[in-house]
Order: structure tokens, then C-alpha cells, then sequence
């Protein structure tokens, strides 16, 4: 091998692995930006989950909501809080849930007058936020009975709300 041909060598290696290293992102490569998550393209919709973190304390709840757009940010529509299987007393309380969005939160509040099958005059409250994670409503809603006290209800154990919107 010739003095030319071992200098291009030496220095020739270092300079291709340098190219090669930088070329497929090599240590130094900054991270590139991530993909946004998805998000549903209309917040109208049924949402459903739960009020509540354990299932198991029969004190969580169920929520079911058909979502309908009313313009300048604010939702509105039937929903249903219900007692989980798990629960001593089975009840569904219907009502209206309503959001106004406010910035990237929403606020909810849901009432309800009276609890179904036999109308008694328990009814429920409830108020809230809660922001927008993929397609999921992430949040807290505080739960409070009104004229329940003959059927023993205690609100959820933990105020966090998971809602997860349907696709059709």
C-alpha cells in the first residue's frame, strides 16, 4: 500500500463514520417534535365513565352523557349519574349536564330533580371541571344529594371524573 493510499485511510475512516453517525441521528441529534394526540373533531357526542376512583366502595358512579353543541363553547344535553353494580342501592338519576369552555378547561355542572324508578324526591347536583386528553374529558365533579337522607347515599369517595367520548 502506498504512503497516499494509507493516509486517505486513516483519515478517511473517522470522517465516513462521522458521516454515517450523523446521517442516522447520532447521540447528538436533538429529539424531533412529537405527534400531537389525537382529539375527536366535535365535542358533541356521547360521553360516558365514571365519578369516582374505586368501584369496589359501591359509592362511585356512572356517568352517561349525549353532549349537543349550543354555540359559543358551551354543550349541553340528557345525562344519567347511576349507582355502579356494586352498590347496595341501584338508582339512575336523569338530568341535564351543560359546559362552557373556559381557556383549555370545561366547566360542567349537572342537575337532576328526582331519582328513577320511583321518583322520590332525592335529586343530585353536581359541578366541576375538567380538561380535554386525547379523547378522554379528565377532571373533578363534586357530587351532592338533596332530600336523600331516607336512602343512606354518600357521594363518590374521590371527586375525579374520567368520561370517554364514543365514536360512532
Amino acid at each position: 500500500m502506498s504512503g497516499v493510499t494509507r493516509r486517505f485511510t486513516a483519515m478517511g475512516l473517522p470522517i465516513l463514520v462521522a458521516l454515517v453517525t450523523g446521517a442516522c441521528g447520532g447521540r447528538n441529534t436533538p429529539p424531533g417534535p412529537s405527534a400531537p394526540s389525537p382529539q375527536p373533531a366535535t365535542l358533541a357526542g356521547v360521553w360516558a365513565g365514571a365519578v369516582g376512583t374505586s368501584a369496589e366502595d359501591g359509592r362511585s358512579l356512572g356517568l352517561v352523557w349525549d353532549a349537543e353543541r349550543q354555540g359559543d363553547g358551551r354543550l349541553s344535553g340528557n345525562a344519567t349519574l347511576s349507582t355502579l353494580s356494586s352498590s347496595s342501592v341501584r338508582l339512575s338519576f336523569p338530568g341535564t349536564m351543560t359546559s362552557v369552555r373556559s381557556g383549555a378547561q370545561f366547566v360542567l355542572t349537572f342537575r337532576s330533580e328526582s331519582t328513577s324508578p320511583n321518583d322520590s324526591p332525592c335529586a343530585v347536583f353536581a359541578s366541576g371541571t375538567a380538561h380535554l386528553e386525547n379523547f378522554s374529558l379528565i377532571g373533578d365533579l363534586d357530587v351532592t344529594y338533596r332530600s336523600c337522607d331516607d336512602l343512606h347515599l354518600q357521594p363518590p369517595a374521590s371527586t375525579h371524573l374520567e368520561l370517554l367520548k364514543r365514536l360512532n
